[in-house]
């Protein structure tokens, strides 16, 4: 198993895993976000909990990857490790609020996006990065 750790969850975030740092700093895009990505399957819908929260009442920053990471099932889990992962706050998410989070079509690395439920915002953008641990 890959030891993964996330540093430094502040409004610039450093998330690192493995060799692999990836940092947001306020609402400068990052570029893995640039391209056009076709969104074919909603994967899961929920109500934020009061467990996903910070003192603010915003979610906590490490939500965003537990939610990004669960829209992969056991076998993907088989056969690949996250290596590395961007994510792009667009939009505060708050506890009560009703969100689904999408997944793009891409086999391996496939982008994630999340939305509001009611009001259709994007909350945020996630790519996530896996190595083929069958190489």
């Amino acid at each position: 198993m890959v030891a993964r750790s996330c540093t430094d969850i502040k409004a610039t975030t450093s998330f690192t895993v493995g060799n692999l740092t990836s940092v947001k700093r306020g609402k400068e895009s990052v570029g893995s976000f640039s391209r056009k990505v076709e969104y074919s399957k909603v994967v899961f819908r929920k109500t934020v909990a009061y467990n996903e929260i910070d003192q603010n009442l915003h979610v906590n920053n490490t939500r965003y990857l537990d939610w990004a990471t669960d829209c992969f099932q056991i076998d993907h889990y088989q056969d690949f490790t996250l290596t590395g992962f961007s994510l792009e706050f667009l939009a505060e998410t708050h506890w009560g609020d009703e969100i689904e989070l999408r997944k793009g079509s891409g086999e391996v690395n496939p982008d994630i996006e999340a939305y509001e439920l009611s009001s259709e915002i994007l909350l945020f953008k996630a790519v996530l990065r896996w190595e083929n641990l069958k190489k």
